[in-house]
């Protein structure tokens, strides 16, 4: 251990004998130096590194805040580097904590993950092509498009009828003008998730140019980018309180056996906070699956759009909630 009275660093910075850069050089030697001042072992070198960082980051704002007025600079340093231990280690136990939580979720999940993985038909995915730069809505023209009578629903779907596949087979009992209505309802409330693909299918089906349902569609998405961050807020929450129950949960049950009495005590704060997360979990996953924030435009929005009132789009979608019910 090397002897240096840091209280004459604020005396020797004052009289212009050393620099606040060179004072912050001598506190980061001193460290390296006399780590056991601050009961940093030996074996903990990376504890110290990591201090000794800290420093050199932050000497020069814990120089600009000392004040003589409520003690010496040894006891206001001291304070500084037990403060900083602090933080490094409830950073580290986090980041372990959070290690073992990812490990055991993927160890749980593997075999979900794997059966996803074997399903996957990779003939299927898009080729990559040029973002599409769509047009403002145009809802009149829009409009004018959907009336169109050149389509035939049951001609297309006798001309591409699959095996097996009774949602066809119902849908041609609809009228033509009804079938066509219930898909571009479909088509717009699924604008955030539908596929070039499918909208091409929709669009011959229907009669209705390419672009023009496109134009609509990628306007509807672009107006979708707010929700899409509530709901992307949500799911973090969602996720945060999801770890702390498992963290909680697994802290509980290391504890549990020990009669210690600090132990007990730790052991019903644990318990409390298991509680608060599990209920903040459980009551957000609820809300997710009310639908509190579906990515998806409104029944209002797609009624001006298709020029027709609110409670025509609810009963179309109503409609299509029929088609699984249909013997």
């Amino acid at each position: 251990m090397k002897k240096f009275d840091l209280n004459l660093i604020p005396i020797m910075i004052r009289d212009q004998k050393l620099t606040k850069e060179e004072a912050v050089k001598r506190l980061a030697l001193f460290i390296q130096e006399n780590h056991k001042v601050f009961l940093i072992q030996d074996t903990e070198i990376d504890l110290k590194s990591e201090v000794i960082l800290r420093v050199l980051e932050k000497g020069l704002h814990v120089l600009e805040k000392y004040d003589s007025a409520y003690g010496s600079f040894f006891n206001f340093f001291y304070c500084f580097v037990q403060s900083s231990i602090h933080c490094i280690k409830r950073r580290n136990i986090e980041h372990a904590l959070t290690e073992y939580h990812n490990i055991t979720e993927e160890i749980q999940n593997y075999a979900q993950i794997q059966t996803s993985y074997s399903t996957i038909n990779y003939s299927q995915f898009q080729k990559p092509k040029i973002p599409y730069r769509y047009k403002p809505i145009d809802a009149e023209a829009f409009q004018i498009a959907c009336k169109s009578d050149k389509y035939s629903i049951k001609e297309y779907i006798s001309n591409h009828q699959e095996q097996n596949n009774p949602i066809k087979t119902k849908i041609t009992r609809y009228a033509p003008y009804k079938t066509k209505k219930i898909l571009l309802v479909l088509a717009l409330k699924s604008a955030y998730y539908i596929k070039d693909e499918e909208i091409k299918i929709i669009c011959e089906i229907c009669g209705i140019e390419y672009n023009i349902l496109l134009d609509v569609i990628q306007s509807l998405k672009a107006e979708l980018i707010q929700r899409e961050e509530n709901k992307r807020k949500l799911e973090s929450r969602r996720n945060k309180a999801y770890f702390h129950h498992k963290k909680y949960s697994n802290l509980i049950f290391y504890l549990k056996d020990d009669d210690d009495a600090d132990s007990k005590i730790k052991l019903e704060r644990l318990e409390y906070r298991y509680s608060y997360h599990t209920k903040s979990w459980n009551s957000i996953n609820q809300r997710m699956k009310k639908g509190v924030i579906n990515i998806r435009p409104t029944n209002k929005t797609v009624a001006e759009i298709l020029g027709i009132c609110e409670r025509q789009v609810s009963y179309y979608i109503k409609n299509v909630e029929e088609l699984n019910c249909i013997n």
